[in-house]
């Protein structure tokens, strides 16, 4: 989001509300954030959180689920 936003990490940082070095955590994999905290952050540049099961075939469950049940699924985006 960083990189498409053309924000530097500081700028991103503040942006969203968190410090810098938090920022830097968050992009090495040093922290783990809930996915509430990723969905606050998304929020504040109009963006939202997706999150999809991927099958070893490279399928994910709602595609699998599509084809078995003949519907398409769609998925639920909650705004706050």
């Amino acid at each position: 989001m960083r990189l498409i936003s053309g924000l530097s990490r500081t700028e991103f940082a503040e942006k969203v509300g968190i410090k810098p070095g938090h920022l830097s955590r968050l992009v090495t994999g040093n922290h783990n954030p809930s996915i509430l905290y990723l969905e606050k952050i998304a929020q504040k540049v109009g963006a939202h959180v997706e999150i999809s099961f991927v099958m070893d075939d490279g399928e994910t469950c709602r595609e699998k689920a599509s084809k078995l049940t003949g519907t398409e699924w769609v998925p639920i985006i909650r705004k706050s």
